[in-house]
């Protein structure tokens, strides 16, 4: 089965229908689940999908999301332990050659997605 890596950007423009990537998010989601693909992500990712649509017009869809992606059988949560956490900012410090696109804090969310991809 193939699995896929959901991160907060498809989760959030899947979630609000004024993002700009809005269509394309939900042409993916629709090839996601007609292919059954697996999505893995973190709990970390999940914070920050909560933190992103925290605003009280997001919440209830917010919270109607989390819910399902915990709950879904088709997504698998990677559970945020502190030996994965180190072992993520361990990588991040490794990877000079990496930029950050919007924050520190997003590069070590990719690293948990390289661990575990691994």
């Amino acid at each position: 089965m193939t699995e896929v890596f959901l991160d907060t950007s498809f989760a959030i423009a899947l979630s609000s229908v004024t993002d700009r990537n809005h269509l394309r998010a939900v042409q993916l989601a629709n090839q996601i689940e007609t292919n059954k693909t697996r999505l893995v992500t973190t709990q970390a990712i999940l914070l920050e999908i909560g933190n992103a649509l925290s605003k009280q017009r997001y919440r209830a869809a917010a919270i109607q999301l989390l819910e399902s992606l915990e709950t879904d059988p088709s997504v698998q949560v990677i559970l945020l332990t502190n030996s994965l956490y180190r072992l993520a900012f361990n990588l991040f410090k490794q990877r000079e050659d990496k930029e950050c696109s919007n924050s520190h804090f997003e590069t070590i969310l990719r690293c948990f997605s390289d661990l575990e991809i691994r």
